[in-house]
C-alpha cells in the first residue's frame, strides 16, 4: 500500500493548539514504545511508569494549567490530543494520562494557591504521579450512590473514614483527589499513597485495563491537613460546576484514539481479498466520517471551555456518550473484519473490544450519561454529574 493510500484511509489527524514540536516528539515516543508495550500492559498488568515519565518530559500533563503553575500551552485540546495519541495504541495508557491530567485540572480550578504553587509544576511534568478518586463523587452528585468517605474536622485538618473501591494510577508516592462528606456538605482534598491509616488493595482482576494500577483505598482515621484541601465544603457547588465539564470532556481522548486504532485494524483486513467484509455492520468510511465529526465537535467544546464559555453541560455529556457509542461500534466492526483471526485470545482486535467496553463503563458510564441527558430533556432535575 502506498503512503498516499495510507493517508487517504486515515481521518484528519488530531491537532493540538500548543507547540507542534512537542506533539511531534510525543507521536515519536508513542510510535517507538506503545505498540510493543500494549500487550504487556494488557496481558501482564504492566504499569508503564517509565513511559508516563517520558510523556511528561516530552509533552507534559499541564496543557489545561496556567503557565505560572508549570502548565504547557494548548488547553484542553492539548490534553485530548495527547490522550488520543496514546489511546490509538493502548487505552490503558490513555486512561493513565487522563488520571494524571485530571488531578492537575482539579488543582488548576482550586482556590488554594499555596497548594497549586507547591504541587502543580511536579504534576504537569510527571515527576509527581497522580490519580483521580472522584468516580464516587460523580455518581453521588447524580444521586446514584452516597459519598463513601466522611470527613471529621479536627485541629489543622480532617480525619477521613471510608473506602473508595476504584482509584487508578496509584504508583508509589502518588497523590490522588478524594471527596468526602462533612457536617456542612462536601469537600475535596489530596490524599497520598503511604499515609498512615490508608490501606491499598489491588482491585480486579479485570478483563482489560489491568496495567492501570487500580486500587481499593480504605481510609481508617487518615489525617488530611487543611493545606491539602482542594475545595472546602463552603462554596463546593461552585467549584464543582467549574471543574466537572473539563473532567468529562477530556475522557474523549480515549474514545477518539480507540476508534482510530480500530480503523487501522479494519484497513488492514478490508481488501478485495476479503469480499465478505463489505457486508460487515459499520463500514470504515462511515466510522471515519463519524470520527471526523465527533473530533471536530469535541475540540470545539474544548475551545469553549478554554475560553470560559462552557455552554450547556448536557451538550458535553452528549459528546461523551457519542464517544462511547462510536468506540463500541468501531471495536465491534474491527473484530468482525478480522474474522476468525480476531477471535484468537491475543489478537489486538480482542483488546480493542475490551477497551471499548471500558470507555462505555468508566465513570460517567454510558448508562449514567444517558440517564442525565434524559432527565435534562424531560425537565427533571438536570445533569448533576
Amino acid at each position: 500500500m502506498t503512503d498516499a493510500h495510507e493517508d487517504a484511509r486515515r481521518t484528519d489527524p488530531p491537532m493540538a493548539m500548543g507547540d507542534e514540536g512537542d506533539l511531534a516528539r510525543l507521536q515519536r515516543l508513542v510510535a517507538d514504545q506503545l505498540p510493543g508495550l500494549a500487550p504487556r500492559i494488557d496481558r501482564e498488568g504492566y504499569h508503564p511508569q517509565t513511559f508516563l515519565r517520558d510523556y511528561g518530559r516530552v509533552y507534559g500533563f499541564g496543557h489545561a494549567v496556567d503557565h505560572d503553575y508549570g502548565g504547557q500551552p494548548g488547553g484542553l485540546k492539548g490534553v485530548i490530543t495527547g490522550m488520543e495519541a496514546c489511546s490509538e495504541h493502548c487505552v490503558s495508557t490513555g486512561f493513565l494520562v487522563w488520571c494524571q491530567t485530571s488531578c492537575a485540572w482539579y488543582l488548576q480550578k482550586s482556590g488554594n494557591t499555596p497548594l497549586k504553587r507547591r504541587l502543580l509544576p511536579a504534576l504537569c511534568s510527571g515527576q509527581q504521579p497522580a490519580g483521580t478518586g472522584l468516580s464516587n463523587l460523580l455518581k453521588a452528585r447524580s444521586q446514584l450512590e452516597p459519598l463513601r468517605l466522611r470527613a471529621v474536622a479536627v485541629p489543622g485538618g480532617y480525619r477521613i473514614h471510608g473506602t473508595l473501591p476504584w482509584v487508578s494510577n496509584l504508583a508509589a508516592g502518588a497523590v490522588f483527589a478524594v471527596a468526602a462528606a462533612t457536617s456542612g456538605g462536601t469537600l475535596m482534598a489530596l490524599a497520598r499513597v503511604g499515609a498512615p491509616g490508608l490501606t491499598l488493595r489491588r482491585a480486579g482482576p479485570f478483563c482489560a485495563l489491568e496495567g492501570t494500577s487500580t486500587m481499593s483505598c480504605r481510609f481508617d482515621d487518615v489525617f488530611l491537613a487543611d493545606s491539602e484541601v482542594i475545595a472546602p465544603d463552603e462554596g463546593f457547588d461552585d467549584y464543582f460546576a467549574r471543574m466537572r465539564a473539563g473532567l468529562i470532556l477530556a475522557q474523549m481522548g480515549m474514545a477518539l484514539g480507540l476508534v482510530q486504532g480500530a480503523l487501522t485494524l479494519i484497513d488492514e483486513t478490508h481488501s478485495a481479498a476479503q469480499p465478505a467484509n463489505a457486508f460487515v455492520e459499520h463500514q470504515p468510511q462511515d466510522l471515519r466520517e463519524r470520527l471526523r465529526a465527533l473530533r471536530a465537535e469535541t475540540l470545539a467544546a474544548a475551545d469553549g471551555l478554554d475560553g470560559g464559555a462552557p455552554g450547556r453541560f448536557d451538550e458535553i455529556l452528549a459528546i461523551r456518550a457519542h464517544g462511547a457509542r462510536l468506540a463500541l461500534d468501531a471495536a465491534h466492526s474491527a473484530l468482525l473484519h478480522c474474522g476468525a483471526n480476531g477471535y484468537l485470545a491475543h489478537h489486538p482486535a480482542q483488546r480493542r473490544v475490551r477497551e471499548a467496553y471500558f470507555v462505555a463503563l468508566v465513570t460517567p458510564a454510558l448508562k449514567h450519561l444517558t440517564r442525565e441527558i434524559a432527565l435534562a430533556k424531560s425537565g427533571g432535575p438536570g445533569p448533576a454529574a
